[in-house]
């Protein structure tokens, strides 16, 4: 079933099986952006929570030329850095985009066995939010660093040192083969952001 039109604006007008139609067809989609952004399951579900409420919130805002699954998700990683950048879940932090937490301990252990996407979150949970969050906009989302670097106030030069460190971080958590296959999937030809 897609999402069109009529079961928007029905859910705009209160209906709540349009509602329920709409979050069973993206409602995986969100939690996997979540998951992306998150430290783990607990801050995910958060995430979700927050994400689900401001696409509810803001659905009279959309524009219905664009697809709405993209939609959605642009919302749901808007909501996850708003979130990072106000320190809604975690402390302390200064900004969303502070780098000093490489020290901590993580419980989380990556597991031969493991599909490539569930590796890979493992691997971003493992770092700091700093690290994790550019990571995802660059490799996942697509965004390019000078978008990253005015989303989070800070130059181009110091944006790249940030990739380059979170690359190396990210390098010490994944085995080669997998680190290989996610930056085959960065130049892939679909990029659009």
């Amino acid at each position: 079933m897609d999402i069109n039109a009529d079961l928007i604006t029905r859910t705009i007008n209160g209906d709540e099986i349009a509602f329920k139609k709409i979050y069973s067809k993206i409602s995986g989609k969100v939690y996997a952006i979540c998951l992306r952004y998150a430290k783990n399951i607990t801050e995910a579900n958060f995430y979700f929570e927050e994400s689900y409420l401001n696409i509810y919130k803001n659905l009279k805002r959309y524009n219905y030329r664009e697809v709405f699954e993209n939609w959605a998700d642009e919302e749901t990683v808007n909501t996850c850095l708003f979130l990072i950048k106000k320190n809604v879940f975690f402390k302390p932090l200064a900004i969303g985009l502070n780098m000093d937490e490489n020290n901590i301990e993580f419980d989380n252990k990556i597991e031969t066995g493991l599909s490539f996407e569930n590796q890979l979150i493992i691997a971003l949970q493992n770092i700091s939010v700093g690290y994790r969050t550019i990571l995802n906009l660059y490799y996942i989302e697509q965004y390019g660093l000078s978008k990253i670097g005015k989303l989070f106030g800070i130059s181009l030069a110091e944006c790249k040192l940030r990739l380059k460190t979170a690359n190396t971080l990210f390098k010490q958590q994944l085995p080669n083969i997998i680190l290989d296959e996610m930056l085959n999937r960065r130049a892939s030809p679909n990029s659009g952001r």
